[in-house]
């Protein structure tokens, strides 16, 4: 258990420190980032509920996964065995894209090699489809936002086989370069490329499905009740493709949910890939960067930067907002444990006024160890974030801001006695769990005793 000595002095003496730790280990960042992707997913999928009817996750590069289900036959894609003939599905339909009516180029990018850009990408007990040329036809060929971009089909011992190429605009087909691994699709099915010219650039999508399709994809929204929604939007399609920037990157970095929907109903299974030189080479896709927060308290951290950096920048993501629409902003930061682990308190507000804040706990010492990100749940617009009162047990300490003109915070009971009192400054302050782990009701006080801001505790998993 640590003192409220102990708590202030780490505060205090955190940037005699800084200088005399290593920094973290290369990779940090990343191994953390794709620990909270994981959780963001798992958010999207509540918000979206049984509306959800196939999940697209982008960013992890595997040969010959199917990433939808059929829903007309509630079997995944990638477990039924097909033969697909010229005269049906993606394969049978023309060439699209400006390059539609240029012989000569198509010509040369069907006799470029398929070959995988990823290390092992061959499937356990299977290889990786090489048609051959004379069977090959180009479903997509044209210039989008992100450069030139090819969609390759052929037929390989009666399997549709798929191969995406990408290069500069007006590249020549010689110039084109493997985008992903190549792969097999069902011939009903659609294909879907998110590309960009370079690691943090604006990225493109490009959906390539059947003539009649509509596509869209869903994001999840904070309603100013601070309910979780999955808003659906239709995207621009041309003979059904279609092709789509952001001029952000984090936007179609995050997005959750793509689906293609046939014209006669129902979804149509698809596969989509990031492409190579979006991820920087054959390893896993970029982040969308990183993102301090605002730090108007004038705190201390103690969790390395790059990883609290890397997770407000998915924060942001996970909801296809920028830092500038949501101004993240640390909240609260003190030890939480006698270990040296701390626990930092940040939120962010939503369009709609709502608001929503996590916590993440890491080891100052050891940033080897990586981090722990915990979502809470969002609050309803009307209150602003500095002006909100939060407090959070995390480890031994109870964790509170609140709004400026306080100066205490009393920790109340459940039949409202007052359990301890945090001293505030600045908005913000600490306090050890002894004695006050009942606490359900946080209430902050001004220098006159006034009442200015009250809530229930938020507990880590609630």
């Amino acid at each position: 258990m640590i003192s409220d000595t102990d708590l202030e002095a780490g505060l205090r003496d955190l940037r005699t420190r800084a200088d005399e730790i290593p920094p973290p280990p290369a990779g940090l960042a990343e191994l953390t980032r794709a620990r909270y992707r994981a959780q963001r997913r798992s958010r999207a999928a509540w918000a979206a509920g049984g509306l959800v009817a196939a999940l697209v996750l982008v960013g992890v590069p595997v040969a010959a996964s199917m990433l939808a289900v059929d829903s007309d036959r509630g079997q995944a894609a990638s477990e039924r065995t097909v033969v697909p003939s010229p005269s049906e599905g993606l394969y049978a339909l023309p060439t699209r894209g400006s390059l539609a009516d240029d012989q000569e180029w198509l010509a040369g990018i069907t006799a470029r090699d398929w070959q995988p850009v990823t290390d092992g990408a061959t499937p356990p007990g299977g290889e990786l489809p090489d048609p051959a040329v004379d069977t090959r036809r180009v479903a997509f060929a044209g210039d989008v936002y992100s450069g030139r971009v090819a969609l390759v089909l052929g037929l390989d011992d009666g399997r549709l086989g798929y191969a995406w190429f990408t290069g500069p605009e007006g590249a020549d087909a010689a110039e084109m370069e493997p985008a992903s691994d190549p792969s097999t699709i069902g011939p009903d099915a659609a294909l879907a490329l998110l590309d960009a010219p370079a690691p943090g650039a604006s990225e493109t999508l490009v959906v390539v499905a059947h003539d009649g399709d509509r596509v869209d994809l869903g994001l999840t929204v904070v309603e100013a009740s601070g309910k979780l929604r999955a808003d659906r939007f239709d995207l621009p399609v041309e003979d059904g493709v279609a092709v789509v920037e952001a001029e952000l990157p984090e936007v179609l970095w995050s997005w959750q949910d793509v689906r293609v929907h046939r014209s006669a109903g129902g979804t149509r299974a698809f596969q989509l890939v990031d492409s190579a030189r979006l991820r920087g080479g054959a390893g896993p896709v970029a982040s969308p960067g990183d993102v301090a927060a605002a730090d108007p308290r004038g705190l201390v951290g103690g969790i390395a930067p790059e990883i609290t950096r890397s997770i407000v920048a998915d924060q942001l993501a996970g909801y296809g907002l920028s830092a500038e629409q949501a101004a993240p902003t640390l909240l609260a930061a003190a030890p939480v444990d006698a270990k040296g682990r701390y626990g930092e308190l940040y939120g962010m507000t939503h369009p709609s006024g709502a608001t929503s804040t996590w916590v993440v706990v890491g080891h100052y010492q050891h940033p080897q160890e990586g981090a722990e990100i915990y979502d809470l749940p969002p609050a309803p617009a009307g209150t602003g974030l500095l002006d909100r009162a939060i407090a959070v047990p995390v480890r031994s300490t109870m964790l509170v801001s609140a709004p400026g003109a306080g100066v205490r915070a009393e920790l109340l009971g459940a039949a409202g006695e007052v359990l301890g009192t945090v001293p505030l400054a600045r908005g913000t302050g600490a306090v050890p769990l002894t004695g006050v782990a009942a606490t359900v009701t946080v209430r902050v006080l001004d220098a006159d005793g006034e009442v200015v801001a009250e809530a229930p505790v938020t507990r880590l998993g609630k």
